[in-house]
């Protein structure tokens, strides 16, 4: 049973991640997602703590918000090396959470 204020839901969302001001640097997608946050696998690892801007693709609409990565756990996955990443959202607002849960259905 999830104890979670923000349940995550295992939703695969296209999404891209700012790293610096010369525009959008990676292009991922969620394993899973809440309103807090979401978890997405890459095959470079981004170190804990580095702060991000991030643009959510949902299927009617896109969504930006800040987060930072605060795990990063090194996996395999068909015999290459992977990084699940787990990043924290903060300063979303709340019409983009509200987006976010209407989306995963919480």
């Amino acid at each position: 049973m999830e104890n979670r204020k923000y349940p995550r839901k295992d939703r695969q969302l296209q999404f891209e991640i700012k790293l610096d001001i010369t525009g959008f640097d990676l292009i991922g997608e969620t394993k899973n997602i809440s309103c807090n946050g979401l978890l997405y696998q890459a095959i470079k690892p981004i170190s804990e703590m580095t702060s991000l801007k991030i643009l959510l693709k949902l299927p009617d609409d896109y969504v930006e918000c800040e987060g930072t990565v605060v795990r990063v756990e090194e996996s395999t996955h068909e015999e290459e090396k992977r990084y699940n990443i787990a990043i924290f959202f903060h300063n979303i607002s709340k019409v983009v959470k509200q987006k976010i849960m209407h989306y995963i259905g919480t």
